[in-house]
């Protein structure tokens, strides 16, 4: 599963931990979440405050805080595109901030213009 952006859903751990059924272990799951998200953006959620994500692509899934406002996720949406990968605006100011963050994506993004 690729998000809009180009990251991969199967390597995100809010993903991972909404697909981990034993909720011992979702429970660890989230405190290290809650753990990287105030160490790498400052964000203060509990561990009970991570909720499920099945992924921005999907029309009626469960999304994560970052992921309903998200303003890439949104402008794909508005668009009527599966992917920034296939907008006219490839490369804008909000998909830098992502791939600043993550390069992974625009790797990702790179390799769907191709195809």
């Amino acid at each position: 599963m690729i998000a809009y952006c180009g990251l991969h859903c199967d390597s995100c751990p809010i993903h991972l931990a909404t697909l981990e059924q034993d909720e011992h272990k979702k429970l660890q799951l989230r405190t290290k979440i809650s753990a990287i998200l105030h160490d790498r953006y400052s964000m203060d959620l509990r561990p009970d405050e991570i909720t499920d994500c099945d992924g921005c692509t999907l029309e009626h899934g469960r999304l994560f805080i970052t992921c309903i406002s998200c303003s890439v996720r949104n402008c794909v949406r508005n668009r009527q595109h599966d992917s920034c990968a296939y907008c006219t605006d490839y490369g804008c100011d909000k998909l830098q901030e992502v791939f600043a963050d993550q390069p992974e994506a625009r790797m990702e993004l790179e390799r769907l213009k191709k195809n």
